[in-house]
């Protein structure tokens, strides 16, 4: 058996902390979102089953503000059996642990009250508020992930390409991400002063 440094001990209880509470939370509140996801959902389960990416089988309206997501999700369903809604917040709670996880890589240089604090309480209030809960499953968290992750490597590890194509990947879900993309240009071209 491996024994763990004492220094890796604190980001293990953390952690396992949040681990606990996420699958509480998706225990509790399993295939749980607000209404506005389920147009989503719906998107997804007609395309998991074989129709066309819409609402009404027959009638090619675009009415999410989501269709990336919708895409996901429906493979997602189509691959493993698992429900459009169970799979929404299954992608919610992976999304809400990865931002802790990135908040705790860009606290990395920080006091630990911080380095540990910042993702315990993101984590805690992502899972125990209840505006969070209510948009579980819905596009928030995983564009909430990728943009927060994208922006790290851009920002913090200077790897812009690898960012840029994490901040794509949230606006493949939802266009409006793309405000994100701007910032983090906007940011990298005035520390760098060059375009990245």
């Amino acid at each position: 058996m491996k024994v763990h440094s004492p220094s890796r001990m604190p980001d293990l209880a953390v952690l396992s902390l949040l681990v606990a509470a996420a699958i509480g939370a998706g225990w509790g509140f399993w295939a749980y979102s607000y209404d506005d996801a389920f147009i989503t959902y719906r998107y997804a389960r007609n395309w998991s089953e074989g129709n066309d990416l819409v609402f009404n089988p027959g009638e090619a309206v675009l009415g999410t503000t989501a269709p990336g997501y919708a895409l996901l999700l429906g493979a997602l369903s189509t691959a493993t059996g698992i429900s459009v809604p169970g799979w929404g917040t299954v992608l919610a709670l992976i999304s809400l642990l990865a931002c802790a996880v990135v908040l705790r890589l860009a606290a990395a240089e920080a006091r630990s009250e911080l380095r540990y604090g910042l993702p315990l309480l993101l984590g805690v209030t992502a899972l125990a508020l209840q505006w969070n809960i209510e948009m579980f499953g819905a596009e928030q968290s995983p564009i909430l992930a990728s943009g927060m992750t994208g922006a790290w490597f851009a920002l913090a590890r200077s790897q812009p390409v690898l960012g840029g194509l994490l901040i794509a990947l949230a606006m493949v879900f939802r266009l409006d991400a793309g405000l994100l993309g701007l910032a983090v240009g906007i940011v990298l071209i005035w520390r760098d002063r060059c375009v990245p």
